[in-house]
């Protein structure tokens, strides 16, 4: 073998190994990588979101909003009919509620019950002791109106039997409605609520 072959011989051997690194495999690698990484990380967005959604309508975690609470007006009383003429109440009725209380078995001091009188323009209800006693008016779309109210002024040593509500409660009224039957009620209403009810006495018939 010559020096020259030799020589090119030795230099071969002695530098560097080939390159055995497939560039097209190398390339398919790294987006196969990067295709990965992008792989995983929309896998974990959508668990994140999957987990979010679990916790807003997991069982007992999601509550419903509760509705807003409309405060409403009790409907006023209809019951009966409507007084629209003052000669509707003429009579005298005695007293069978007030204030909620059952009066029927109350008397005053001479043994008698509590009730009131209409006449054409006037009332008059007594308490037990004392008397009170005004005019009134009733408008043609039901409105009644007592005038002001005198009462008398005797004084009780223990104020046992005295009902001054009984003669209060007519001067308050706004209105009047009669339920038929025998004997007829009437019914005392204040800005729509039922504060006082009588039975006729004199007449007993509904007018």
């Amino acid at each position: 073998m010559s020096d020259d072959v030799r020589r090119l011989f030795d230099t071969v051997l002695a530098g560097p190994p080939p390159d055995t690194v497939d560039i097209d495999a190398s390339i398919r690698t790294g987006r196969f990588r990067r295709r990965r990484r992008v792989v995983l990380v929309s896998a974990a967005a959508v668990l994140a979101v999957a987990g979010i959604t679990t916790v807003a309508v997991g069982p007992g975690r999601h509550r419903a909003p509760t509705p807003a609470v409309t405060q409403v007006a009790p409907a006023p009383d209809t019951s009966g009919t409507l007084v629209t003429r003052a000669d509707q109440l003429v009579g005298s009725w005695r007293t069978i509620m007030l204030d909620g209380q059952d009066m029927r078995d109350v008397r005053d001091r001479a043994g008698k019950p509590l009730g009131v009188t209409f006449e054409t323009a006037m009332w008059g209800a007594g308490d037990g002791l004392n008397y009170s006693s005004a005019e009134f008016s009733v408008s043609p779309d039901g409105r009644f109106q007592s005038g002001q109210v005198a009462t008398t002024a005797i004084g009780s040593i223990d104020g046992r039997g005295i009902y001054p509500r009984n003669g209060q409660v007519v001067g308050e009224a706004t209105e009047m409605r009669l339920v038929p039957g025998n004997p007829a009620t009437l019914l005392l209403l204040v800005q729509g609520k039922i504060v006082a009810e009588y039975e006729a006495t004199v007449p007993a018939s509904p007018r």
